[in-house]
């Protein structure tokens, strides 16, 4: 049905109320109109005419307010439910930060306990180094005391075996015609020969057995420090210097390495067996190679000394015999040495390669080669050493 017709009806039913309310109005009032039906219904008509447009105005301004307010209440609405979806989504987001704020709250609680735990540890911490600081400090007095206590023991042994040296007690006082040989093949008695020919009293003799291993044991110089001679023992293995410093004691015991210049830090590879350790890591390889029964069982990093620094800082002099058993750096000392200023009257050199059996056929003919062109016969050849001369010496005399 058409909305005008729903209003013309409304309106019409309106102005039929008014009628009846106006007809009950005149039958109550006292009019001075004539008792005339036809004059009271004029009056009616008028009346209900001017009433009947009045009501069309008002419907009519009731209408156009209608017409205007109704797009205005609905944009109220969109407003309104626009404004009531922001109120969720509001509380909605205040919700999410409330949770994140929570969550963030106990992030800080754990960070603050973490960082709390990590003090604890970072205590615990400088408290063991404190400790071990001075644990150290102890130890390092002690060892300091301990040290110096063995230096003095060392000192009193020292002042005994010099008093055993001075009555005699230590000197091999065998008949000169029988000789103990410590040398490994003799070596000792060959120079000893030489010695004796060229009429050298003992306690003239001066030497520097360079790799001397053992105290007496396989040496070329002990033999020589048992008859009054002393000279520069130079040993890299640690172990073995305590001996040389009881059963030499005359001599000046050096705990270094030998090399062609002095103060370098090298490794020296100590061998399960004496006499074979050495700084030349392929030398170690190689006879470990060749002897599965040998291994390195240790590294030492040791300061080097050459021939020359010793001459000049510890003997004071060319030395009468100089040892040379250096496991593959014996070439290269020589090579080194100046011999127009510091010569030797007699050197001893290792000449072969390591083996497990006899192995004078490796013999180095470079090194005599290289010694002859220093002026130097090769004396003798024990299958293991060689034995060189000084020719000018015995030219000379």
């Amino acid at each position: 049905m058409d909305k005008r017709d729903v209003s013309s009806k409304s309106e019409d039913h309106r102005i039929g109320e008014i009628a009846q309310y106006i007809d009950m109005m005149l039958q109550s009032m006292v009019l001075t109109l004539k008792e005339d039906d036809q004059d009271q219904k004029f009056v009616k008509q008028k009346i209900v005419g001017v009433l009947k447009e009045y009501t069309q105005l008002l419907f009519s301004q009731q209408t156009s307010f209608n017409s205007a307010i109704t797009p205005a209440m609905g944009k109220a609405n969109e407003l309104l439910n626009e404004l009531l979806n922001n109120s969720r989504d509001l509380r909605t987001a205040t919700s999410y930060l409330e949770k994140d704020k929570q969550m963030q709250q106990q992030s800080i609680h754990q960070l603050a306990q973490t960082v709390n735990d990590q003090d604890n540890k970072i205590n615990q911490l400088m408290e063991f180094i404190n400790n071990s600081d001075k644990a150290r400090v102890e130890s390092e007095r002690q060892f300091a005391h301990e040290n110096q206590l063995l230096q003095n023991e060392m000192e009193n042994i020292k002042a005994v075996l010099g008093k055993l040296e001075d009555y005699n007690v230590l000197q091999d006082n065998q008949p000169t015609y029988y000789m103990k040989s410590y040398a490994q093949s003799g070596e000792d008695a060959i120079l000893d020969y030489i010695i004796r020919v060229n009429r050298i009293p003992y306690d003239k003799i001066t030497y520097i057995d360079l790799g001397a291993n053992h105290a007496k044991n396989l040496s070329n110089t002990y033999f020589f420090y048992s008859k009054g001679a002393k000279g520069v023992i130079v040993e890299a293995n640690p172990a073995l210097i305590s001996d040389l410093t009881f059963y030499r004691n005359r001599d000046i015991i050096l705990n270094n390495c030998v090399d062609i210049e002095t103060g370098k830090q090298v490794d020296f590879y100590i061998l399960n067996v004496d006499g074979l350790s050495t700084i030349s890591a392929e030398s170690a390889e190689e006879m470990c190679r060749i002897n599965p029964e040998l291994k390195v069982i240790d590294k030492k990093t040791l300061k080097t000394v050459s021939y020359s620094y010793i001459v000049e800082n510890y003997l004071g002099a060319t030395p009468t015999i100089l040892s040379i058993d250096l496991e593959g750096k014996d070439m290269e000392v020589l090579q080194s040495i100046n011999f127009e200023k510091y010569r030797p009257f007699l050197i001893i050199v290792e000449m072969i390669e390591y083996d497990t059996k006899l192995a004078y056929s490796t013999k180095n003919n470079e090194i005599v080669a290289y010694m002859k062109s220093q002026g130097y016969d090769e004396y003798a050849f024990t299958g293991i050493n060689s034995i060189f001369i000084d020719k000018s010496r015995l030219e000379s005399r």
